[in-house]
């Protein structure tokens, strides 16, 4: 029997009655109801999705955040520990700059003969491919060059430029670096 809901739906929409008396189906009243809380639902899951990804955001920042104090708060204790030991070693600044100084001037010394090694084995590599066609005026020429090459070295240790490098290809035996590449750099464009 029908109700008074349904008198009202069929005497607004003439459709309307066809479709409520269909068995298994959704009368359109039904169907509006369904779609009005399907647009429902579906903007509260959009706001919903917005705020996690919002908060999600936040949550970083925190987490972000936390750590970054964290962090800070070790290296200050650690800062504070090297503090306490520097005093109860009693070495002021003075003696610490001094120290470090004294290990860089070792540790260039130390680069200077590891430079000059290398230079002498290029030198050693190049005169032991050029020893078949020796004659004694190349000999001495190359002997000559070798010895310009070591000394611009000596005097330049750890400075390389221009003159340094012709002056070990030179007495390598290169006559024309043939550089190819198109160098933004001055200096290697005036190798060749």
């Amino acid at each position: 029997e029908p109700s008074v809901c349904d008198s009202v739906s069929v005497a607004s929409d003439p459709t309307a009655d066809e479709e409520s008396h269909t068995l298994g189906s959704l009368s359109t009243i039904q169907t509006r109801a369904l779609h009005k809380r399907l647009k429902t639902d579906e903007k509260i899951l959009l706001d919903s999705m917005t705020l996690l990804c919002k908060a999600s955001a936040l949550r970083n920042a925190r987490m972000a955040y936390q750590y970054l104090k964290t962090e800070l708060r070790q290296a200050s204790e650690v800062h504070s520990n090297a503090t306490s030991l520097r005093s109860t070693l009693s070495i002021d600044a003075d003696t610490a700059i001094a120290m470090k100084e004294r290990r860089y001037d070792e540790e260039e010394r130390q680069d200077d003969v590891h430079e000059m090694e290398i230079v002498l084995r290029i030198l050693d590599l190049s005169s032991a491919k050029t020893e078949d066609d020796d004659s004694l005026e190349d000999d001495y020429e190359r002997n000559e060059k070798r010895q310009n090459a070591i000394k611009i070295v000596k005097e330049n240790p750890g400075r390389w430029n221009q003159a340094t490098a012709l002056a070990i290809m030179s007495a390598a035996g290169i006559d024309d670096a043939k550089v190819q590449i198109d160098e933004t750099s001055r200096e290697l464009r005036h190798v060749r």
